[in-house]
């Protein structure tokens, strides 16, 4: 079995997509709620998570670059597509919450992050400019969901079709006289 990720790694991954799915969840709960202070509600705590992703991320990228993956002796074309499918990702986990703080402002909204402003105002103003904003959130999620399901696929599939560690690698290290919780030939 080859090593695990760096904890950080490990943990910041698994955060990381419970506050993506979280948000994505967020999302869509608003668009079937009627009472404008749960939709309000909502939108808070939906850009909240945003932000806490974004400092993810970028703890993330911290983190890898003091701890950098070891180089893999073979590059074949599932490790490029690989590649841009990671960075793609990290793209987007960048961008979402960026293209949210810029709408949230042009909506005429400040910025906080619980409940403090962190940051100035960046864009002032224009209703239709967070309406396109939004529009370009909303896609990136979409394509940022595509992107999950196919990593996630990649790692079903190294796991139960190649029955390497490529998955268990990022799973949380168990504890001593816990029983397995996935092993290649389950």
């Amino acid at each position: 079995m080859s090593t695990r990720h760096a904890r950080p790694i490990i943990w910041l991954h698994w955060v990381t997509l419970i506050a993506v799915l979280s948000t994505v969840a967020l999302a869509l709960l608003r668009e079937v709620i009627e009472s404008h202070a749960l939709r309000t509600d909502l939108l808070t705590v939906h850009r909240q998570l945003g932000l806490v992703i974004l400092i993810g991320t970028v703890t993330r990228f911290l983190v890898r670059w003091r701890n950098p993956p070891k180089a893999h002796p073979s590059v074949t074309v599932t490790h490029r597509f690989a590649a841009m499918t990671h960075s793609l990702m990290y793209g987007l986990l960048l961008a979402l919450p960026v293209i949210g703080v810029l709408a949230t402002q042009a909506h005429g909204t400040t910025v906080t992050l619980f409940g403090a402003p962190i940051l100035p105002t960046l864009i002032e103003r224009n209703r239709d400019f967070s309406e396109q904003l939004v529009t370009w959130h909303s896609w990136g999620a979409w394509t940022l969901l595509a992107a999950i399901g196919l990593h996630a696929a990649a790692a079903l599939w190294h796991h139960y079709v190649r029955r390497d560690d490529t998955l268990l690698q990022m799973l949380p290290p168990r504890r001593r006289g816990s029983t397995p919780m996935l092993t290649p030939d389950v």
